[in-house]
């Protein structure tokens, strides 16, 4: 019975706070002050211990089996934590006080009343969280739990630890904060957690970050979880349907394959595969383009959609995954994880209206090295909002207790935001940002950085198709823009300071007024221009978003002058 007097004399208030609230904790010290346990000597010899508390006229009987909150029973009608359960404990931890000579910490003989020194931390023994074994690890907090803790960790799932006395304190942070107590002396087994379940992804988290700051094992080592017979079948189909497509080949294509490819793109999705989702749908619009003859689509263009799915369905079906699974499986965009101290410059501002009609905005913000980038999203269905307006959104949408119109151009330190792994910005009611006011961004002005960056992209996403790189550049415009009618869009070429060797393309979608005048105006100026960059047929193309053709004036977000 030492580990049920050990974990009885650790108990703290924070403790019975977890577990219950601190109005139960108030009304159980005031329950001992007025009553007196009937039995005053609880034998801990006995299993399980007994503790019976007087009440006014109603007697309760409170048994404990074993350290820890959930082997507490108690004989009244109340569901969960009681204040008689806490009475008890509380008179008990009093007892043990009260009679060190049967309390673990202390000896019979003649050093029975010797007061001995508390232990220095560094011979504290090891706490029970540090389980170096993967298959215990498995049985004390479950395996979908475990599993579930480990993509998120690998993801940026936020969690601190903090190592005291006679616990382990640990905090996760997802939609809103959860602290877990692991008690040192009675283990994982009496552990609690504020959301309330006994085993839950919360625990593992703090025992895997406690194992990887001990050093016993990496997050990076921590194996992925298998698909279940759902996602094998989501992928199956998925790949029996692409082979589909190719055997009947472009001339043999009907509608009810492309509704079929939808359908899938859904199933997958649900499935917990939105990259190859996201690859699908891309896919069946292609399909359906052409199929009703709406744009000329390249042939090869669809052979590469369907390729690239094909390589990210073998990826994910290959034991073990060659890459991390969250990145070969991608994530959804509604997890959010807490993040804080933040610097950030806005630099574009994008209007848009995507192919099932949903329209919004997305502010653009990168770091002073461009080495991350973010974005706030605006997303508006035309049935609910009617037309949208993104002059009058921008002036109205507040982020942070700021417009979005006052962010533009603006260096911004964000105290608190919630951030998901792609790097999407929430719009939570307590983001914390403060303008820092007008600042020139740091740029890209030689064009074999921006080659480096294009490779890296491309290797880091090996199984999907060729990223699009968000940059922040200054160039030199050369020519005039002329427009391409098998993109459909405007062009022009920009040089880099260096070499007029090295040549960008430009590129705006659409009838732009402002975007030719702008290219006109600056031929042979310096541009500051932000866009995404692609790589195709080994050219950098920019789809501008915005730009600035001299210090002087205010730079033009193209999208939204021209929407």
């Amino acid at each position: 019975m030492s580990t049920l007097k050990q974990w009885l004399s650790d108990l703290e208030d924070d403790d019975f706070i977890a577990w219950a609230n601190r109005g139960l904790l108030r009304r159980a010290r005031k329950l001992l002050s007025n009553t007196q346990a009937l039995n005053p000597e609880p034998s801990f010899e006995q299993v399980p211990l007994s503790v019976r508390v007087a009440h006014g006229h109603q007697q309760h009987t409170v048994t404990l089996a074993e350290a820890g909150f959930k082997h507490l029973d108690c004989s009244c009608d109340a569901v969960g934590p009681c204040q008689h359960a806490i009475c008890a404990l509380l008179f008990a931890q009093d007892w043990l006080q009260h009679h060190p000579a049967t309390t673990p910490e202390s000896s019979d003989g003649d050093h029975a009343n010797e007061v001995s020194d508390p232990p220095a931390p560094a011979t504290l023994a090891p706490g029970p969280w540090l389980i170096d074994n993967h298959v215990e690890r498995i049985k004390q907090l479950g395996r979908k739990e475990l599993e579930s803790a480990t993509e998120k960790l690998k993801r940026g799932l936020p969690v601190h630890i903090q190592e005291e006395r006679n616990t382990l304190v640990g905090t996760v942070i997802e939609q809103q904060s959860y602290r877990v107590r692991i008690p040192r002396n009675a283990g994982l087994d009496a552990s609690l957690c504020e959301c309330g379940k006994a085993r839950c992804l919360h625990r593992a988290a703090v025992v895997l970050k406690a194992v990887d700051e001990a050093g016993i094992c990496a997050l990076e080592q921590l194996p992925e979880a298998p698909l279940n017979d759902e996602e094998q079948h989501s992928l199956n189909d998925s790949r029996d349907w692409l082979h589909h497509i190719v055997r009947i080949g472009l001339h043999q294509l009907e509608p009810h394959s492309i509704s079929r490819g939808q359908a899938l793109a859904t199933q997958v999705r649900q499935s917990g595969f939105p990259r190859l989702a996201g690859q699908l749908s891309r896919l069946c619009e292609v399909l359906k383009q052409e199929l009703q003859a709406q744009a000329a689509v390249s042939t090869q263009a669809i052979r590469e959609r369907i390729l690239d799915a094909m390589i990210l369905i073998r990826a994910l079906q290959s034991e073990p995954m060659p890459r991390p699974r969250y990145q070969l499986a991608g994530v959804h965009r509604r997890e959010y994880f807490q993040c804080a101290n933040l610097e950030l410059h806005c630099v574009g501002l994008q209007a848009w209206v995507s192919s099932r009609g949903m329209s919004g905005l997305s502010v653009h913000f990168c770091d002073r090295q461009q080495q991350h980038w973010y974005r706030y999203n605006l997303v508006r269905p035309p049935q609910q909002y009617g037309r949208f307006s993104p002059q009058e959104l921008i002036s109205s949408e507040r982020w942070g207790q700021q417009t979005l119109k006052s962010l533009l151009g603006q260096q911004i330190q964000v105290e608190q935001a919630w951030l998901s792994v792609d790097g999407s910005l929430s719009g939570r009611e307590d983001t914390q940002l403060e303008p820092q006011g007008q600042q020139q961004a740091q740029v890209i002005t030689h064009w074999q950085t921006l080659r480096q960056r294009m490779a890296e992209a491309i290797q880091q996403t090996p199984f999907d198709q060729t990223p699009r790189l968000p940059v922040l550049i200054n160039a030199r415009a050369c020519g005039l823009p002329h427009f391409d009618p098998t993109e459909q869009s405007w062009q022009q070429k920009l040089y880099d300071h260096s070499s007029a060797k090295e040549v960008l393309v430009a590129q705006q979608q659409g009838p732009s007024r402002v975007w030719l005048k702008a290219m006109q105006n600056g031929v042979d100026t310096t541009h500051w221009v932000f866009g995404y960059l692609r790589l195709e047929n080994k050219t950098l193309y920019l789809e501008i978003v915005s730009l600035q053709c001299s210090k002087t004036e205010a730079f033009k977000h193209l999208s939204l002058l021209d929407f």
